[in-house]
């Protein structure tokens, strides 16, 4: 494959992954700026206090863990449909191969070593 990004398969399941996980960071990392943005604006303003503001941004950040969690359950769920989809072979897939392989030669080895010779 040629390593022009626009000549990759737009249904790449790796890429894909990728692309989610790094859109998932980013919004993690906005989210945790702005909550503490958000609460030293409150502070600053006199509106809650610094102990509120903790509380305030333990809530945010479990709610936070909990999307994540959620998103990176979709995502599986997606990139599984995606390559059960394109037909590529998944690793159960190939170790299934792996095994039927050395079933066929331990056969083949028997069934030779108990022909007699000619």
């Amino acid at each position: 494959m040629s390593d022009d990004p626009n000549s990759r398969n737009i249904f790449d399941p790796t890429e894909l992954v990728e692309k989610a996980f790094l859109l998932g960071l980013g919004a993690l990392d906005l989210t945790r700026e702005k909550v503490t943005d958000l609460a030293d604006d409150l502070i600053a303003r006199g509106r809650i206090t610094e102990p509120e503001a903790k509380r305030l941004a333990e809530r945010m950040a479990a709610t936070a863990r909990t999307q994540r969690d959620a998103m990176i359950r979709v995502i599986s769920e997606e990139t599984d449909k995606v390559v059960k989809a394109s037909g590529v072979a998944t690793k159960r897939d190939l170790d299934e191969l792996r095994a039927d392989i050395a079933d066929l030669k331990a056969a083949i080895t028997g069934q030779a070593s108990s022909t007699p010779p000619e």
